[in-house]
């Protein structure tokens, strides 16, 4: 599926990625399972162009979003995203396995995500709304908290350190809560499914409640059905005594569904 070769100019790349877009839309709104595969055949396609692609702030929102979602799902499945080169996956190369001897390069892990801050465009403040820019900047500390949290349970399975676990869960619900202020009729599809699932696996009463009240901002309601199903069955497994990682829990689990 790597067909760079084949496109000759930057502008082609960014029309490749935003078609691959299009289509995994589409994919979503019929819940199939070839998601991962419509998402790694885009990159694949502009694999050599991407590094021209991301020096294009005016594209970012073409280049970045797969690579979140291909991110995310290689974070979810401990799998690792060989299908492009970029700073932002650094995180999931460590997800695949774990043991101690990696200690270390977990705590630059997470320094690193404790370090991070967005970007902020120079008329950030100006250009939207007070509530727009709290929702946004929430958002970015979610997913912020959410990478600590994932390198936390790769630590530490069900059952050891689970009040650390809890706290992180709890300031990723807390930073979401804000959405409940997001008014009906505006924009939907707002991207919280990845923090607040793994959030409410660690807290599954108060994550489930927010859940439940985000339903009217999602266009893939669909997918909630799956992703609930998926946080009552790791609930009931640990109810059951269960003491692993809970991303040994994925396997079969959440295909055709797009966590961002």
């Amino acid at each position: 599926m790597d067909e760079s070769s084949s496109i000759s100019h930057l502008e082609d790349a960014a029309v490749v990625l935003l078609l691959g877009q299009a289509l995994l839309v589409y994919n979503t709104l019929i819940a199939s399972p070839a998601t991962q595969v419509i998402t790694r055949g885009t990159l694949l396609s502009v694999k050599h162009w991407y590094p021209a692609l991301v020096k294009q702030p005016y594209l970012d929102a073409v280049t970045l979003t797969p690579v979140l979602m291909d991110t995310i799902e290689c974070l979810v499945r401990r799998e690792v995203p060989r299908s492009y080169e970029s700073k932002t996956n650094g995180l999931v190369r460590y997800t695949s396995s774990w043991d101690s001897g990696e200690d270390d390069t977990y705590s630059e892990v997470e320094r690193r995500i404790r370090d991070w801050s967005p970007n902020l465009a120079p008329r950030f403040f100006t250009m939207y709304s007070a509530l727009e820019v709290s929702v946004m900047l929430a958002q970015a500390r979610s997913y912020r908290i959410a990478a600590l949290l994932i390198v936390h349970r790769l630590r530490f399975p069900f059952g050891t350190e689970d009040l650390v676990a809890q706290r992180y869960a709890d300031d990723i619900l807390r930073e979401l809560s804000i959405l409940k202020a997001w008014p009906h009729d505006a924009a939907t599809g707002l991207d919280l499914d990845f923090p607040l699932l793994v959030a409410t696996l660690e807290l599954p009463s108060l994550g489930l409640d927010i859940y439940i009240a985000f339903e009217p901002f999602r266009f893939r309601r669909q997918h909630s059905d799956v992703i609930l199903d998926f946080i009552r069955f790791v609930t009931a497994a640990r109810e059951n005594g269960y003491n692993g990682l809970w991303f040994d829990l994925v396997h079969g689990r959440l295909h055709g569904v797009t966590l961002t």
